[in-house]
Protein backbone atom coordinates (compact mmCIF):
# COMPACT_ATOMS: atom_id res chain seq x y z
CA UNK A 1 0.00 0.00 0.00
CA UNK A 2 1.08 3.39 -0.75
CA UNK A 3 -0.33 6.26 1.14
CA UNK A 4 0.39 10.03 -0.68
CA UNK A 5 2.80 11.68 1.84
CA UNK A 6 3.99 14.41 -0.57
CA UNK A 7 2.94 17.41 -2.54
CA UNK A 8 1.43 16.70 -5.89
CA UNK A 9 1.89 18.79 -8.77
CA UNK A 10 -1.57 20.58 -9.12
CA UNK A 11 -0.40 22.06 -5.32
CA UNK A 12 3.19 22.16 -6.44
CA UNK A 13 4.18 26.73 -5.47
CA UNK A 14 7.58 26.08 -8.04
CA UNK A 15 7.76 26.99 -11.55
CA UNK A 16 7.86 23.74 -13.65
CA UNK A 17 6.21 21.85 -10.41
CA UNK A 18 9.90 21.38 -8.75
CA UNK A 19 8.62 21.07 -5.60
CA UNK A 20 6.10 18.46 -6.24
CA UNK A 21 6.97 15.14 -4.91
CA UNK A 22 4.47 12.32 -5.59
CA UNK A 23 1.09 11.69 -7.43
CA UNK A 24 -1.06 12.19 -4.57
CA UNK A 25 -2.95 9.03 -4.88
CA UNK A 26 -3.25 5.85 -2.84
CA UNK A 27 -2.49 2.69 -3.72
CA UNK A 28 -2.94 -0.92 -3.52
CA UNK A 29 -0.61 -3.60 -4.77
CA UNK A 30 -1.00 -7.62 -4.72
CA UNK A 31 1.02 -9.74 -6.95
CA UNK A 32 2.78 -13.81 -6.57
CA UNK A 33 6.80 -14.95 -6.63
CA UNK A 34 7.37 -17.80 -8.66
CA UNK A 35 11.11 -19.35 -7.69
CA UNK A 36 13.37 -22.14 -9.19
CA UNK A 37 17.05 -23.46 -8.44
CA UNK A 38 18.64 -25.47 -10.64
CA UNK A 39 21.70 -26.71 -9.09
CA UNK A 40 23.72 -23.38 -9.94
CA UNK A 41 21.20 -22.06 -12.08
CA UNK A 42 17.83 -20.24 -10.99
CA UNK A 43 15.16 -18.31 -12.10
CA UNK A 44 12.09 -16.39 -11.05
CA UNK A 45 8.55 -14.86 -12.34
CA UNK A 46 6.77 -12.35 -10.52
CA UNK A 47 3.58 -10.58 -11.02
CA UNK A 48 1.74 -7.90 -9.58
CA UNK A 49 -1.13 -5.57 -10.47
CA UNK A 50 -1.59 -1.95 -8.54
CA UNK A 51 -4.73 -0.31 -8.51
CA UNK A 52 -4.27 3.54 -7.92
CA UNK A 53 -7.62 4.82 -6.25
CA UNK A 54 -9.10 8.41 -8.37
CA UNK A 55 -8.20 12.02 -7.16
CA UNK A 56 -9.75 15.50 -7.56
CA UNK A 57 -7.63 18.02 -9.03
CA UNK A 58 -8.72 21.47 -8.11
CA UNK A 59 -7.60 24.60 -9.56
CA UNK A 60 -8.43 27.97 -8.59
CA UNK A 61 -10.72 29.26 -11.42
CA UNK A 62 -10.73 26.19 -12.74
CA UNK A 63 -13.85 23.55 -12.53
CA UNK A 64 -12.29 20.45 -10.22
CA UNK A 65 -11.61 17.24 -12.21
CA UNK A 66 -11.89 13.75 -11.70
CA UNK A 67 -8.85 11.55 -12.97
CA UNK A 68 -8.97 8.02 -12.46
CA UNK A 69 -6.15 5.46 -13.14
CA UNK A 70 -6.65 1.85 -15.02
CA UNK A 71 -4.91 -0.95 -13.60
CA UNK A 72 -1.23 -1.22 -13.62
CA UNK A 73 0.58 -4.81 -14.05
CA UNK A 74 3.75 -5.35 -13.78
CA UNK A 75 5.56 -8.26 -15.26
CA UNK A 76 9.16 -9.13 -14.04
CA UNK A 77 11.60 -12.34 -15.15
CA UNK A 78 15.16 -13.35 -13.89
CA UNK A 79 17.47 -15.95 -14.87
CA UNK A 80 21.10 -16.14 -13.15
CA UNK A 81 23.78 -18.40 -12.26
CA UNK A 82 25.82 -19.04 -9.29
CA UNK A 83 29.41 -19.74 -9.20
CA UNK A 84 31.47 -21.88 -6.88
CA UNK A 85 33.26 -18.77 -5.64
CA UNK A 86 29.70 -17.10 -4.62
CA UNK A 87 29.96 -14.96 -7.62
CA UNK A 88 26.37 -14.81 -9.89
CA UNK A 89 25.66 -13.00 -12.75
CA UNK A 90 22.03 -12.90 -13.95
CA UNK A 91 19.85 -11.34 -16.81
CA UNK A 92 16.36 -9.67 -16.08
CA UNK A 93 13.09 -8.30 -18.10
CA UNK A 94 10.54 -6.04 -16.35
CA UNK A 95 7.40 -5.01 -17.96
CA UNK A 96 4.77 -2.38 -16.79
CA UNK A 97 1.87 -1.83 -18.37
CA UNK A 98 -0.89 0.59 -17.20
CA UNK A 99 -4.60 0.68 -19.66
CA UNK A 100 -6.15 4.22 -20.30
CA UNK A 101 -7.23 6.57 -17.63
CA UNK A 102 -10.86 8.10 -17.40
CA UNK A 103 -11.26 12.02 -16.75
CA UNK A 104 -14.66 12.68 -15.48
CA UNK A 105 -16.01 9.31 -15.81
CA UNK A 106 -14.80 9.42 -19.69
CA UNK A 107 -11.97 7.29 -21.19
CA UNK A 108 -8.95 9.37 -21.88
CA UNK A 109 -7.99 7.57 -25.34
CA UNK A 110 -3.90 7.38 -25.69
CA UNK A 111 -2.78 7.83 -21.82
CA UNK A 112 -2.08 4.31 -21.43
CA UNK A 113 1.47 3.39 -19.88
CA UNK A 114 4.14 0.83 -20.97
CA UNK A 115 7.54 0.76 -19.63
CA UNK A 116 9.94 -2.51 -20.72
CA UNK A 117 13.41 -2.48 -19.35
CA UNK A 118 16.19 -5.31 -19.73
CA UNK A 119 19.17 -5.38 -17.73
CA UNK A 120 22.22 -7.69 -16.47
CA UNK A 121 23.15 -7.66 -13.06
CA UNK A 122 26.45 -9.45 -11.05
CA UNK A 123 27.71 -10.00 -7.50
CA UNK A 124 31.33 -10.52 -6.66
CA UNK A 125 32.52 -11.79 -3.25
CA UNK A 126 35.97 -9.76 -2.07
CA UNK A 127 35.59 -10.99 1.31
CA UNK A 128 33.73 -12.57 3.57
CA UNK A 129 31.71 -9.19 4.54
CA UNK A 130 32.02 -7.43 1.51
CA UNK A 131 30.79 -7.66 -2.12
CA UNK A 132 30.81 -5.94 -5.01
CA UNK A 133 27.15 -5.51 -7.12
CA UNK A 134 26.40 -3.81 -10.33
CA UNK A 135 23.86 -3.65 -13.08
CA UNK A 136 23.71 -2.37 -16.71
CA UNK A 137 20.04 -1.79 -17.72
CA UNK A 138 17.84 0.03 -21.19
CA UNK A 139 14.57 0.51 -21.48
CA UNK A 140 14.23 -1.48 -24.43
CA UNK A 141 14.45 1.61 -27.85
CA UNK A 142 11.54 -0.37 -29.81
CA UNK A 143 8.54 1.47 -29.81
CA UNK A 144 6.58 -1.35 -29.33
CA UNK A 145 7.84 -1.56 -26.22
CA UNK A 146 7.11 1.58 -24.43
CA UNK A 147 4.26 4.06 -24.99
CA UNK A 148 3.91 7.84 -22.92
CA UNK A 149 7.19 7.25 -21.28
CA UNK A 150 8.74 10.92 -21.29
CA UNK A 151 12.23 9.23 -21.81
CA UNK A 152 13.90 5.75 -22.60
CA UNK A 153 16.65 5.05 -19.89
CA UNK A 154 19.87 3.42 -19.64
CA UNK A 155 21.71 3.20 -16.64
CA UNK A 156 24.97 1.93 -14.82
CA UNK A 157 24.99 0.91 -10.95
CA UNK A 158 27.90 -0.35 -8.72
CA UNK A 159 28.03 -0.95 -4.98
CA UNK A 160 30.05 -1.65 -2.19
CA UNK A 161 28.28 -3.67 0.16
CA UNK A 162 29.34 -4.99 3.60
CA UNK A 163 27.44 -7.22 5.65
CA UNK A 164 27.21 -6.95 9.65
CA UNK A 165 25.28 -10.15 10.43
Amino acid sequence: AVFPTGRPSDQAKNPLATDATGAGTYNLTIGADVEKVFGHAFGSLNAWMTYRFARTVATPGVAPITESFALQWTFLAVAGYVFDSEAALGLYLNVLQEGDGTVNGTRDDGTSLRLTTGGLVGLLPIHDVWRIQGSVFSDILISSFGRNEPAAGIGLTLTLIRVWL
